[in-house]
């Protein structure tokens, strides 16, 4: 009878692990080619990324050049004969000059523009005047893109603009020729960061010239997938091929701009060794599975089948909530360790799940609410009104101030990834909203004066932000004339202290008990949510020595100190000297 059962677990071991073998099998032929199409479309996208960049940048070269050609002041360099050698020709020559090395610092590529006047024989560029040559414009003038030395020899890409357009064959008889032209190292460039990102080596290629390549290229690859890239049909956009007996992937992107194409290829051999060695890694366990069941099984069935059914089935009742779930059985092995374990495992989780998750989902709602809290509509649209006033009126400094202003200042209150920040950065913030406000409200002024020893010191962020908040809202917005703001960085032997004051209308006695209280309590409806995020935000990070302190102003208003002890924050850096405050009348 037990010979019979043994045969029968043997038997049901192989009929478990070859059908498992097979579907492995199966299933990773299919992840294979299922990993190399996915492998083979993000590196496309990559390199449709990469494309676009370019693409972008050399569209906007060439449509600086033909907004540059419509400009009044190039109209005046085409005519610059009537001019002589005035003093009206000189500055006909600067505004021209000027034109030039604006519409160049407006990409980030360096670039060059030059101007020729073929009716007057002029040639002018920021890099200096020029010697006229018409034979020069007749051998290089093209409608698109080339790719030749420039006068001095150097190789760069290079588009002429023709005005009229009709005057390409003959650019002598143009009335204004502007010729754009920046060097491959502006490509280089982007190649290198393209391949810091991943494990790629890209380069350009193009049939008719010498490859352009990043600055740590691999040659030899380089050169046998260039030799590939002559032979395989120009529409062919990925293919594989083998070099000294290793295995790659290779993508192409025409670049609709420049007509050469980017080219990444990336190490299969590589990407996909972990794979080998798990294929090699699961054949040799079901080689030695398949010659230890005819050894273990008996004893498994005996011995472990049945603990492992009550160990599981009480696993799949902690599994569906049930964490009150004890095993009352107990065998004289093993497995009476693992269940006395696992009883105790039970309690430990049934308590965390009656306080830490409880607290971590209120840690999350809180810092939800808070984000909430810190993105006002009535703030935004204040800001957008603003910025719609001062275009009509035509101040763009200050259309492009508040911008850059409220786009720093929502960049940074909707990141979400760290929780505790510098206070460098939360007093950065705090000087782009006290920016934004006194744009609005020239009578609001403020004063930043933190030690330099507590920049570097963590705190969760947004953590100033709500006081800073109350104080413009409900502290100076009221009173009538000016106001001030002062946010100031304390130190003791035994204590930091972050104050935020105001001399607003401040509070009554009554109302100051009331806050006081308030912070001491639960969340309440109609009570003020920003306070109270961050005193219990500060006392769940540095612990019941912490807290936040509300006080009435010597000046009038309401004062608010954010405190917690020394022992509890590092410092990242910097010794105790004092740092340089920040004032709004700089």
């Amino acid at each position: 009878m037990r010979i019979n059962i043994f045969s029968k677990i043997v038997l049901l071991v192989l009929l478990l692990l070859v059908p498992i073998a097979a579907l492995y099998a199966y299933s990773n032929f299919v992840s294979r080619s299922v990993m190399k199409d996915k492998i083979q479309d993000s590196e496309s996208n990559r390199l449709l990324f990469f494309l676009n960049q370019i693409d972008t940048r050399v569209e906007q070269i060439a449509s600086n050049a033909f907004v540059l050609s419509r400009d009044s002041a190039l109209a005046d360099f085409v005519n610059i004969d009537l001019y002589g050698t005035s003093y009206d020709g000189v500055v006909v020559k600067n505004n021209v000059l000027n034109k030039l090395a604006t519409q160049a610092a407006s990409v980030d590529w360096i670039n060059r523009l030059t101007v020729y006047a073929p009716q007057s024989r002029q040639e002018l560029s920021v890099s200096g005047p020029g010697v006229y040559s018409e034979r020069y414009l007749r051998e290089t003038v093209s409608r698109d893109w080339l790719y030749r030395p420039d006068k001095a020899g150097v190789k760069s890409f290079v588009l002429f603009t023709v005005i009229p357009v009709t005057a390409f064959e003959a650019p002598e008889k143009a009335r204004l020729i502007v010729e754009s032209r920046f060097s491959n190292e502006s490509l280089v460039d982007m190649l290198d960061k393209y391949k810091t990102s991943g494990q790629s080596d890209p380069f350009l290629y193009h049939p008719a010239y010498t490859r352009i390549a990043n600055r740590s290229a691999n040659l030899f690859v380089m050169d046998s997938i260039e030799a590939r890239l002559r032979q395989t049909d120009a529409e062919q956009t990925a293919f594989q091929m083998d070099i000294d007996g290793r295995s790659y992937l290779v993508v192409k992107m025409k670049s609709a701009a420049l007509g050469w194409y980017a080219v990444d290829y990336l190490p299969l051999h590589e990407i996909m060794a972990p794979i080998r060695r798990s294929n090699v890694l699961f054949y040799s366990s079901i080689a030695l599975l398949l010659a230890l069941s005819v050894a273990v099984s008996f004893l498994l069935y005996r011995n472990v089948q049945a603990p492992i059914k009550v160990l599981m089935r009480y696993l799949q009742k902690l599994s569906e909530g049930n964490f009150a779930a004890r095993i009352a059985h107990k065998p004289r092995n093993e497995f009476g360790y693992f269940f006395e374990k696992f009883n105790g495992m039970a309690d430990q989780i049934q308590q965390l799940i009656e306080t830490v998750y409880l607290e971590q989902i209120q840690s999350k709602e809180a810092q939800f609410k808070l984000l909430q809290a810190q993105v006002n509509p009535h703030f935004l649209y204040n800001c957008l009104s603003f910025i719609k006033n001062m275009a009509v009126i035509g101040d763009e400094r200050a259309v492009i101030d508040m911008s850059v202003r409220l786009g720093e200042y929502f960049r940074y209150v909707t990141r979400l990834e760290n929780q505790l920040v510098p206070i460098g950065e939360e007093i950065e913030l705090i000087d782009r909203y006290l920016g934004i406000m006194r744009m609005r409200m020239k009578r609001i002024h403020y004063r930043i004066d933190v030690p330099e020893a507590m920049l570097a010191l963590d705190i969760p962020r947004l953590l100033l932000q709500p006081l800073v908040e109350n104080a413009v809202v409900h502290g100076l917005e009221p009173k009538h004339g000016e106001g001030w703001i002062a946010i100031r960085g304390e130190m003791t032997d035994a204590t930091y202290r972050l104050v935020v004051a105001d001399d607003g209308v401040g509070v009554t006695e009554e109302k100051l008990a009331e806050l006081r209280g308030h912070l001491q309590l639960p969340l309440q409806e109609g009570v003020g949510f920003g306070v109270w995020n961050v005193h219990q935000r500060v006392m769940y990070q540095f612990g019941r020595e912490a807290g936040l302190e509300l006080v009435r102003s010597e000046e009038g208003g309401l004062t608010a100190a954010i405190y917690w002890p020394r022992t509890t924050n590092g410092k990242r850096g910097g010794g105790e000297r004092h740092a340089p405050g920040i004032d709004d009348r700089r």
